[in-house]
């Protein structure tokens, strides 16, 4: 090192400094630093942010020569960015390549297009071995980063990507069509179970969410995702369990549920968009028989609600204003049904005639049988 390594800047100021080869006296790498003393230690040991540079100085190590250290210039504290840029700039004009800095200089972290070139060319099908991975893994495991370290890096990835939105559709290009392995989904499925978010979590998502609105190609997969999975019956157990616990174990989560359903409900503009969005499907045979089972147990374990029930509905049957109503809905199901049976018997009248044919065979079979009864009721 030379003499001036040990002089120390004053308050307010500080250090631009350039590590050259012991030989030739070349400018190899410019830094800025308060302390010249220390932060050639520090170049003498692992730098991780620097592999270009930690390349040459081991170089010199195993010929037994470490790099020299001289101070270009001492600048206030302030403005030493736009000194080492400067710095930077004129030695990679005299130099090249042999400049082992990645940066520009200053905080901003660009990168040259031919330092870009060459990282992505040496890190292209490079495999990490199964034992870096878990060393990897375990340095990793119980790590939690701080509140404040995820905001910045955030807002960091916000600021790079309004900057660049090509790296954004470039990430999504990339990831388009990739799956997980059902072994990874798996792992992330059991991650998760038993997770419980606070409640500032919850609040922080749905300040986040609140305002934001679905496209309407958004809205129709998700609509196609959501009734794919609860064509599973399993999926819709499992639904319905997690449903009734979480409302058992959170009244209050009921309560607000119940209040939100009667507000929808209370407004006739919901009401009447619901029934007319509403697709109704017809029960099968089998799941009729089984809701009939289950109404007969229950109306057998509970005589006393079979009995309000039956209160209720006399209650209703004696309202003018329900019967008329009641009636009048049948009146109109069954015009309907009319109407689109003459409609399908206009378009297929082989069908209408092969009926009256069955209906005429029927009647002539069952004739006496239904005379005789009659007569005997006479």
């Amino acid at each position: 090192m030379e003499k001036n390594e040990l002089k120390t800047n004053t308050p307010g100021t500080t250090f631009i400094y350039a590590l050259c080869d012991p030989d030739t006296g070349m400018v190899r790498y410019i830094g800025k630093t308060n302390n010249i003393k220390v932060r050639y230690n520090r170049h003498l040991r692992y730098d991780k942010h620097s592999p270009h540079k930690e390349n040459w100085i081991n170089s010199l190590k195993n010929l037994g020569k470490t790099p020299t250290i001289k101070i270009l210039e001492e600048v206030d504290i302030n403005l030493w960015e736009e000194s080492e840029i400067g710095w930077i700039k004129y030695y990679r004009s005299i130099v090249g390549d042999k400049l082992t800095n990645i940066k520009d200089g200053g905080r901003s972290p660009v990168m040259t297009e031919e330092v870009r070139r060459k990282i992505s060319a040496s890190s292209k099908g490079k495999i990490i071995s199964e034992a870096t991975r878990k060393k990897i893994s375990a340095s990793n495991k119980g790590r939690i980063i701080s509140l404040l370290a995820r905001q910045k890096t955030s807002e960091s990835l916000k600021r790079y990507f309004s900057a660049h939105p090509e790296a954004k559709i470039k990430i999504s290009e990339t990831h388009r069509g990739s799956k997980h392995t059902p072994e990874h989904i798996r792992k992330q499925s059991m991650a998760l179970k038993g997770k419980v978010h606070s409640s500032e979590s919850y609040k922080r998502a749905g300040i986040k969410k609140r305002g934001q609105s679905h496209s309407l190609e958004t809205k129709r997969k998700l609509a196609e995702i959501t009734r794919n999975y609860f064509l599973n019956p399993e999926a819709r157990k499992r639904r319905s369990e997690t449903t009734k616990k979480f409302l058992d174990t959170h009244p209050e989560a009921r309560k607000k549920h119940s209040e939100a359903i009667k507000n929808l409900w209370a407004n006739p503009e919901y009401r009447e968009k619901f029934l007319k969005n509403r697709t109704y499907k017809s029960p099968s045979i089998e799941t009729r028989m089984k809701m009939s089972e289950s109404n007969k147990k229950f109306c057998a374990n509970n005589p006393d609600f079979l009995k309000k029930r039956s209160e209720i509905t006399k209650k209703l049957w004696d309202s003018p204003d329900f019967r008329i109503k009641n009636l009048n809905s049948i009146h109109k199901s069954a015009k309907k049904i009319s109407e689109s049976l003459k409609k399908y018997y206009t378009l297929h009248p082989e069908l209408k005639n092969k009926l009256s044919e069955v209906a005429k065979k029927q009647w002539n079979k069952h004739r006496e049988k239904f005379i005789k009864e009659d007569n005997k009721k006479c």
